[in-house]
């Protein structure tokens, strides 16, 4: 993806970036159409047979690491979107005249309890839905069983955006048109998951007040931290079996070094989505006193990119518990 970008492969480059000449599209009437399959791609993470790239994916349970799955799915995510920018015989030798990056991760889903580290993993995925600058991903995670049959691991949806790398203004995507009853079933999926998000963000508390429903709620959990015999709101009563939101809080800091850096010469997303998952994951453990385990990651928002040389905080906190199977 450095050569699409013309990134060069030295920090000390890095201020250096070769934009591509060719001008961006002003209309999508512009860009020629795409199909879904147009995207599609498949990699392969050799576990099985690769003694050092194995050594980088092992937890301390002697299975793979789980933030590492989020950077290559996020790697391979963008890889997608610029493929549907461009023809199969461009590939090779164009320049993008566009940054594309991650925008959310909508959710994944998990469906093993451990992945094994000495089984290689396969990647597959392609854009099943584009708006203006926008385009939504569907990537599958799969590895052998003991047969050698493929099962699927996880499956994961990524929001990606296109922007101007001179202006960081929106860049437009080449208009997605579905072939076939499977492709059209998949951008109708994927509409749906897009329609979703709209009506959470119109829904949102930043713009909507709690409904009556959920103020109670509210006031009901507010009834059951408070003594009925005192009339102040200074002093709070614990539940029995419970613990106060404000004790279960982790922080942590990094330094934002060259080393976790982009194509773009910013952090890379998937160094900061590792490290905020770890620290829940941790968060959890010393909460729970047990090992979690990890069935659905959803709502990670990219609001504004991370500089290199940032002192970053990050902090986690348990916001809900229940007892389920």
């Amino acid at each position: 993806m450095r050569n699409l970008v013309g990134t060069p492969t030295t920090f000390k480059e890095s201020t250096r970036i070769q934009h591509a000449v060719t001008p961006l599209a002003e209309s999508q009437d512009e860009l020629p159409p795409r199909r879904l399959f147009d995207s599609y791609d498949e990699i392969i993470i050799p576990l099985k047979d690769n003694v050092t790239k194995r050594e980088e994916y092992y937890n301390a349970f002697h299975k793979v690491r789980f933030g590492r799955l989020l950077e290559d799915l996020d790697m391979f995510a963008v890889w997608l979107t610029y493929k549907h920018t461009l023809s199969t015989e461009d590939m090779a030798t164009a320049r993008s005249p566009m940054g594309i990056v991650t925008g959310m991760v909508d959710r994944i889903d998990v469906e093993t309890r451990d992945i094994s580290v000495e089984k290689d993993i396969m990647l597959r995925g392609l854009v099943t839905w584009v708006g203006q600058s926008s385009a939504e991903t569907l990537l599958l995670m799969e590895q052998p069983n003991d047969q050698g049959e493929w099962v699927k691991l996880l499956e994961a949806r990524f929001v990606l955006v296109a922007r101007d790398p001179k202006t960081s203004r929106k860049a437009l995507l080449n208009p997605l048109v579905p072939s076939g009853k499977e492709e059209e079933l998949l951008n109708t999926e994927a509409t749906g998951s897009y329609t979703r998000r709209r009506q959470w963000m119109e829904e949102s508390l930043f713009k909507m007040p709690p409904n009556a429903d959920e103020t109670k709620l509210i006031h009901d959990k507010f009834l059951q931290t408070v003594d009925p015999r005192e009339s102040v709101f200074s002093y709070r009563v614990k539940p029995a079996n419970s613990e106060w939101l404000s004790d279960a809080v982790l922080k942590n800091v990094h330094i934002c070094h060259p080393q976790s850096r982009n194509i773009y010469g910013k952090v890379f997303g998937g160094f900061l989505m590792r490290n905020a998952f770890e620290l829940a994951w941790v968060n959890a453990y010393m909460y729970c006193g047990s090992r979690p385990l990890t069935l659905t990651v959803d709502d990670i928002k990219f609001r504004r990119p991370v500089e290199i040389g940032s002192i970053l905080l990050m902090s986690a906190r348990v916001s809900l518990m229940y007892r389920g199977g």
